[in-house]
């Protein structure tokens, strides 16, 4: 037997059907002999680039074990499942004890005002602006100095011959 990782992006207007969809897909899995071991519901998410004129997705991840064998009749079926824009089979070594960074990465944005947000990264922004001006007067400073010294040290040797 051996594990593996199905992550599926779900269609985003049947994300209210999702109940429906998770029996179905465990009956699948059940029916060629896999054994779910996690599932992990990440929820809806906005997607890095469209996908057949989505912009967000419903995420699953699925931690299964099973046999090789029946890995591709799984796929076959998820490719024709119209509420399944996206899937990755993953062989795996194995099954993480800890949740997805995903997963909390979307409770961190809920706990996040926006608007508070905005406010304080522009403050952020202009702290950074002016530690970076003193740094570079800093270095202006210090290249004025070794230019001075440099100087000093041709005269002197002009001197001398």
């Amino acid at each position: 037997m051996q594990n593996y990782e199905i992550a599926l992006i779900i269609n985003p207007d049947l994300s209210k059907d999702i109940d429906k969809f998770f029996t179905s897909f465990e009956k699948l899995l059940s029916d060629n002999n896999f054994s779910i071991s996690r599932l992990e519901d990440v929820g809806r998410r906005k997607l890095a680039y469209s996908i057949d004129d989505h912009n967000k997705g419903h995420y699953l991840f699925y931690y299964v074990e099973g046999t090789p064998e029946n890995v591709s009749e799984i796929e076959n079926k998820i490719k024709f499942n119209d509420m399944i824009i996206r899937h990755l089979f993953v062989k795996i070594n194995n099954i993480p004890d800890f949740e997805s960074d995903l997963k909390e990465d979307s409770a961190k944005e809920e706990d996040k005002p926006k608007k508070a947000t905005k406010s304080v990264e522009k403050k952020d922004d202009d702290k950074k602006s002016d530690v970076s001006k003193e740094n570079a007067d800093e270095v202006s400073e210090e290249e004025k100095v070794t230019e001075n010294t440099k100087a000093e040290s041709e005269k002197e040797e002009t001197k001398d011959e």
